[in-house]
C-alpha cells in the first residue's frame, strides 16, 4: 500500500490548455497520460480546492492509504463496523473481568467483597480508575485494621488482584501510668489508644520525645487524676537510605539490572524498620547512577509505623 496519497483527475482539455492552467494556478501534477480524448493526471491533496474550481477538470479518486480510508468510511456498513470494533476494544480494555484474592482467610475475602460492592466495585464494572483503587485500599486498611496485617490492591488489564495477610495474634498493649512518647519525628497518622488522654491531634507534626498520650486526666471537679495508659500511636516517618555497590559492568544496557539490584538492596534494608501492622507508605528515588563500576542509589522512604515503639 502506498503511504503517499494523491488525488486523481481527468479532463477533456488539451495538453497545452492544461499546462497553461497549471502554470497560472501554480500547481504541480504527476503521472500525466492521455487516453483517446481524455487526459489523466494526479495532484497533491493540498491542490484539491484549486482544481475543484476549474471547469472541465473532474476529480476521480484518492490514491494511497488516505484513499483507502476514505473509500472504507464512505461505506456505511464499514463505518459502523469500525466504530463497533473501536467501542468493543475500549469496553474490553476498560472493563473489570475478574477479582482475584491472594489470602488464606475465606471469611475476610467475603467481607472485602461486600465492601467492594458497597463502593460500586464489581465484576463487569467499566471505567475503574486508579484513584478509586487507591481510595478503596485505604478504606479497607482502616476498616479491617484489627484483622489484616498487610493489604495491597493492583489492577492488571481486566483483573483486580487483592493480596492480604491476616493478623495471627491479637494486639497486646503494655498497660501502666507511663505516658506514650514519640520515639522519632513523625506526622500523626492513627491512634490505637484504649486508655489515656491524647495530647496531640491527627496530621500534627511531633518531635522525638514529645508526649503523645498521658495518664493525667481532669475529673468533673477539676482535679487531676491518673488513669492507665494503654495503646499505640502510628505516624508517618521519613528515612533516607543510600547504597553504593561495586560492580564489574558499566555498559548502558546493564543499567536496568543495576537499578533493580540497588532497589532490592534498599528495600531489604528498610524492611528491617517495619514490624507487623506497619508498612512503606511511599518510596521516592532521589538519585541513581552507574559510573566507574559503582552503583549509587539514594531513596527517601515514608513509613507508617508505631512511633511509640522503643
Amino acid at each position: 500500500m502506498k503511504w503517499n496519497s494523491y488525488d486523481a483527475y481527468t479532463t477533456t482539455l488539451s495538453i497545452s490548455q492544461l499546462l497553461q492552467l497549471i502554470k497560472t494556478h501554480h500547481l504541480q501534477i504527476r503521472n500525466l497520460i492521455q487516453q483517446e480524448e481524455h487526459l489523466y493526471f494526479e495532484a497533491s491533496i493540498q491542490s484539491h480546492y484549486k482544481l475543484s474550481k476549474i471547469s472541465n477538470i473532474q476529480y476521480l479518486y484518492t490514491t494511497g492509504i488516505l484513499g483507502t480510508l476514505k473509500r472504507t468510511l464512505s461505506n456505511t456498513r464499514n463505518y459502523y463496523s469500525i466504530l463497533a470494533c473501536i467501542l468493543s476494544l475500549f469496553l474490553y480494555t476498560h472493563t473489570l473481568w475478574d477479582i482475584q484474592f491472594k489470602g488464606e482467610d475465606q471469611i475476610l475475602r467475603n467481607k472485602i467483597l461486600e465492601v467492594l460492592q458497597e463502593n460500586d466495585i464489581y465484576v463487569y464494572k467499566v471505567g475503574l480508575t486508579k484513584q478509586e483503587i487507591l481510595a478503596i485500599e485505604e478504606s479497607l486498611k482502616e476498616e479491617f485494621f484489627e484483622e489484616i496485617e498487610w493489604l495491597n490492591i493492583t489492577k492488571q488489564g481486566g483483573m483486580l488482584s487483592i493480596q492480604f495477610i491476616e493478623r495471627k495474634e491479637a494486639n497486646i498493649y503494655p498497660m501502666g501510668y507511663e505516658p506514650l512518647a514519640a520515639t522519632k519525628d513523625a506526622v500523626i497518622a492513627y491512634f490505637e489508644v484504649e486508655s489515656g488522654k491524647k495530647l496531640v491531634k491527627m496530621d500534627q507534626y511531633v518531635n522525638k520525645g514529645d508526649i503523645l498520650v498521658t495518664s493525667e486526666v481532669v475529673d468533673s471537679k477539676g482535679e487531676i487524676k491518673h488513669t492507665y495508659v494503654r495503646g499505640k500511636v502510628y505516624g508517618y516517618t521519613q528515612y533516607y537510605k543510600e547504597v553504593n555497590i561495586p560492580v564489574k559492568y558499566t555498559e548502558e544496557y546493564m543499567k536496568p539490572l543495576a537499578f533493580l539490584k540497588a532497589l532490592l538492596t534498599l528495600r531489604n534494608e528498610i524492611s528491617k524498620e517495619i514490624t507487623p501492622g506497619e508498612y512503606i507508605q511511599s518510596e521516592n528515588i532521589l538519585q541513581f547512577s552507574l559510573t566507574q563500576g559503582t552503583i549509587v542509589m539514594k531513596i527517601q522512604y515514608t513509613l507508617y509505623e508505631d512511633i511509640t515503639r522503643i
